[in-house]
């Protein structure tokens, strides 16, 4: 038996935050990140089953998982802080992204 070798996966992925102080307690952080940023059409392997007609054919392209179409999200976080006697906590929103 001999050895059926796909193509390859060409998959660039890229992200970006920045933090600002709103004032010395409060801070909010923009972020955004993106999969597959130069928009690469990733090729699925050749279809292996012998009865069907396409054998060795190479039918559809990768799931977005896996190298597919170009997807971004971005988000936006509000940072609390507050100081308690001795102590200084850190509170969180919650992270909520802005679109896809």
């Amino acid at each position: 038996m001999g050895t059926v070798v796909g193509p390859g996966t060409v998959n660039l992925n890229a992200g970006l935050s920045k933090r600002f102080a709103i004032s010395e307690r409060v801070r909010i952080k923009l972020e955004g990140s993106f999969t597959n940023v130069l928009n690469h059409l990733n090729l699925a392997n050749p279809v292996l089953a012998i009865d069907n007609p396409s054998v060795g054919q190479i039918t559809s392209a990768r799931p977005a998982d896996f190298g597919g179409n170009r997807t971004g999200q971005v988000g936006a976080r509000v940072e609390f802080s507050v100081l308690c006697e001795r102590y200084r906590f850190t509170l969180s929103a919650p992270y909520w992204p802005l679109g896809q």
